[in-house]
């Protein structure tokens, strides 16, 4: 009987270092709150709660500075961030325009502001790390602290890139830094290929080939392909329905009416069921960033002998028939 209760006693005190073991560890990611139905967790957006007050903190060596959350910037712990004053210092990084098209211009703004930013300084880093700076950088003089600089997006479609940020004094109390980052948009190109040209002018006849492409890092979904005719009355390009509905503006009377997807790279253009004038075609490519990109491309179609919207009367299957009638009547 003895052996038994000493058995039971050992599991039960075996139990409880695990339980009390488990529970500081728990405490280094949240602070259970409502019977654990809801978790406090530290967060640089501010929610109105510190998780130091709901739990004990001090042991969380891997994710605390000092025993403390200021790792990650809790604006509503006494702890605060860098340096150990309330909201003593944040950082923001921004990109303008979010998706900028490959290769060209994008607006980058560093933002930090708080009661210690005077006389700190700031570091800016492509990439998501900030790596070994030497001070300082970019001296602070007002309250918010503001850099902004242009830099050249990556020169590939759906690509991904970074700028970190910090100051001197969250980076030598806890290493802290804010990283963003910024998308390209997928890259577009539709060639429509002559059979012959003149200066710039492209011609078409018979089956023309129409190449498309739609390069993105993200992968791609689709590529659609618009089409539009010189409009005389209006002297302008109309949307006209496809070469397999016609080529027809007066027809193309709904949304989209002009639009075809395509399912591969090339696009054979049958010219011989469209009239003589002036073309342009517009696709758009989709990558699965849900993101877009344009490009046009313009043609003029010679040789065909069939007429769709610019047909004078005598061209007419009926008037012609009335005039060969009445010629054998004569």
């Amino acid at each position: 009987m003895k052996k038994l209760r000493l058995i039971i006693f050992m599991l039960i005190f075996m139990f409880s270092l695990l339980s009390l073991k488990s529970s500081a560890l728990d405490t280094c990611t949240g602070t259970s709150m409502c019977n654990g139905g809801f978790t406090l967790n530290c967060d640089s957006v501010s929610d109105g709660y510190c998780p130091e007050n709901y739990g004990d903190w001090n042991s969380c060596a891997l994710n605390a500075y000092g025993g403390k959350c200021s790792t990650i910037c809790d604006p509503d712990c006494s702890s605060g961030c860098g340096g150990g004053s309330p909201g003593s210092e944040t950082v923001e990084v921004t990109c303008d325009p979010a998706v900028v098209d490959p290769g060209s211009q994008v607006s980058v703004e560093v933002k930090a502001s708080g009661a210690d930013v005077i006389d700190d300084y700031l570091n800016i880093s492509q990439g998501k790390v900030i790596a070994n700076p030497t001070w300082p950088k970019y001296p602070c003089k007002t309250n918010p602290c503001k850099l902004s600089f242009n830099d050249k997006a990556p020169s590939t479609g759906g690509t991904i890139f970074y700028y970190t940020a910090t100051t001197y004094k969250l980076w030598t109390n806890n290493g802290y830094s804010v990283t963003h980052s910024c998308l390209t948009k997928p890259l577009c190109n539709v060639n429509i290929n002559p059979t012959r040209t003149e200066g710039s002018k492209k011609f078409i006849s018979g089956i023309a080939t129409v190449t498309l492409n739609v390069d993105s890092t993200s992968g791609v979904q689709k590529a659609e392909l618009y089409f539009y005719k010189w409009n005389k009355n209006l002297k302008a390009f109309s949307p006209m329905t496809p070469p397999e509905q016609g080529c027809s503006i007066a027809q193309c009377s709904f949304v989209n009416c002009n639009k075809l997807i395509i399912p591969g790279n090339t696009y054979n253009w049958d010219t011989t069921k469209c009239e003589n004038g002036d073309y342009s075609l517009t696709m758009t490519g989709i990558d699965n960033n849900n993101n877009s990109c344009t490009d046009t491309d313009q043609a003029t179609i010679e040789g065909s002998v069939i007429c769709v919207d610019q047909c004078s009367v005598f061209s007419s299957k009926i008037i012609n028939t009335i005039i060969v009638k009445i010629k054998s009547w004569i």
